[in-house]
């Protein structure tokens, strides 16, 4: 069977930018977004907000393959980016965005997130396999 790619997304996050959130917000802001999951990612201390950022951008480069943004029924918490204990990432879609995802055909998702001091960058790959 050959690959195919459906979309390539990228997106770019400042940590200052998530830092205010999560001051201003506090948990109103990782419940608002994240899914359990994700929230105990996250975690509490001096990382929380990097991971936060990273989390961040990889739920807006998914949203960007799938075509939608964070519109057409597709909310926050529809994507779901969970860490692997290896290393790695797995991308979760739930409600609408499963649904948009599935009219595709059978997909897989290659994700990667990486930091600096002040940024998070996430890029998704979405591939189906072609029969």
């Amino acid at each position: 069977m050959a690959a195919r790619v459906i979309g390539i997304g990228i997106d770019f996050c400042e940590l200052d930018r998530i830092e205010s959130l999560m001051d201003r917000l506090g948990d109103r802001f990782l419940k608002r977004i994240f899914s359990a999951a994700e929230i105990e990612y996250v975690g509490s201390g001096s990382r929380a907000a990097i991971r936060s950022a990273g989390l961040f951008a990889a739920k807006e480069a998914v949203v960007k393959c799938l075509g939608t943004g964070f519109s057409c029924g597709v909310g926050w918490k529809c994507v779901e980016a969970v860490p692997l204990a290896r290393g790695g990432w797995v991308v979760a879609l739930h409600n609408e965005a499963a649904r948009r995802a599935a009219a595709h055909g059978a997909t897989r998702w290659l994700m990667d997130i990486q930091f600096d001091r002040r940024h998070a960058a996430a890029v998704a790959v979405w591939i189906t396999s072609e029969g």
